[in-house]
């Protein structure tokens, strides 16, 4: 976690610099101990392997994956708006939720819940934590298998809905 810090603080000084937005959306893996619990510490890390190949695959060139604790990661983007943050979070949200796998002679399957914010000025690197695990945390209270974003400062609601994503009213 410190080096993804560390990590964080040094894109947003250059983004600061040539006053540019940043973005950093944190994925958790829902369920990681109960899954792990329950079918053992090499599924678990199945699990992050393939969390991590579908983060770099929606993330291509355009942000640094790391992880951030044992059940999320988070994807930093530089010089990137919220608006092009979303459709990112929401494509690994999807690929995720259709993988399946074998375990155990069952189907194992799998989701994520990503939280999210944009950040301009002069926002300390704490404050932009503080803020992408608070819109994390306010998607795993919402539910499983959830994307919540902060913008401009309020939470704005994204949920799942059949075939597309929706925004309800801000919290």
């Amino acid at each position: 976690r410190a080096e993804f810090v560390v990590e964080m603080s040094r894109l947003r000084a250059e983004c600061r610099h040539a006053g540019q937005p940043f973005c950093i959306v944190l994925a958790r893996i829902d369920r990681y101990e109960e899954i792990t619990g329950a079918f053992g510490s090499r599924i678990g890390a199945l699990l992050r392997r393939v969390t991590l190949r579908f983060l770099r695959a929606a993330l291509a060139d355009r942000g640094i994956i790391g992880p951030f604790d044992d059940s999320t990661f988070g994807m930093l983007m530089a010089a990137t708006p919220l608006a092009d943050a979303k459709p990112i979070a929401e494509q690994v949200r999807e690929f995720v939720a259709r993988c399946a796998f074998p375990v155990s002679g069952d189907c194992l399957r799998f989701t994520v819940t990503l939280g999210g914010t944009e950040v301009a000025g002069e926002a300390e690197s704490l404050r932009v934590m503080e803020l992408a695990h608070a819109a994390l945390q306010t998607a795993i209270d919402s539910g499983e298998d959830h994307l919540q974003v902060f913008e401009a400062g309020d939470c704005v609601a994204f949920f799942r809905l059949p075939g597309r994503l929706a925004e309800a009213a801000p919290l």
